[in-house]
């Protein structure tokens, strides 16, 4: 199953090999044990899942492709900032289960 915002969230003509947040992933991938990618990974993936269910069925907010790839339009730097600040508390979170 492919994610169709995939190419929007991940331009594949980026001759560097990616974004900064991408750099700092595959260098944590590369070094942390499944174990520990296994629970930050899952942790981080409840708190999506709970903002998604709270906006789609708390609030009633229903979010485009379309909307998305506006606001992704407008504001790439921010977004691209904050998900390399999101990296950077991903491989935090991993590093100190390591020790």
């Amino acid at each position: 199953m492919t994610d169709k915002l995939d190419k929007v969230l991940g331009p594949e003509d980026d001759p560097y090999g990616g974004s900064p947040a991408r750099t700092i992933l595959q260098q944590l991938f590369r070094n942390a044990t499944p174990e520990s990618l296994a629970v930050v990974t899952e942790q981080y993936l409840e708190r999506l899942t709970l903002i998604e269910m709270i906006l789609e069925e708390e609030l009633r907010v229903e979010i485009s492709k379309e909307q998305f790839e506006d606001y992704l339009a407008r504001n790439f730097q921010d977004v691209r900032e904050e998900t390399t600040k999101m990296a950077q508390l991903f491989y935090g979170r991993i590093a100190s289960r390591e020790g």
